[in-house]
């Protein structure tokens, strides 16, 4: 196990030097936005499984979903991944 401080690096940049093919990930965050996941997809891909643990709740808290800074481009084309 590893703890990032992301003032200091970048979590993509962590996942790259840890990760080797077919290893499984387990990330835990107090937040994260559909977005932030998905721009690491291209780490995840020689992972052979991914666990993601938000330590929120879910009902109180729609971050996860629809983050405000980032609704501006959920329904734009050109938005790289937009919510459905």
């Amino acid at each position: 196990m590893k703890l990032i401080n992301n003032l200091d690096t970048l979590l993509s940049d962590e996942l790259k030097l840890a990760m080797w093919p077919n290893c499984e990930v387990f990330i835990c965050v107090c937040y994260s936005s559909i977005n932030a996941v998905f721009s690491l997809i291209q780490e995840f891909q020689v992972a052979s499984k991914i666990f993601l643990l938000l330590d929120t709740d879910i009902d109180q808290d729609q971050r996860f979903s629809y983050d405000s800074q980032e609704w501006s481009q959920h329904l734009e084309l050109n938005g790289k991944f937009k919510a459905e």
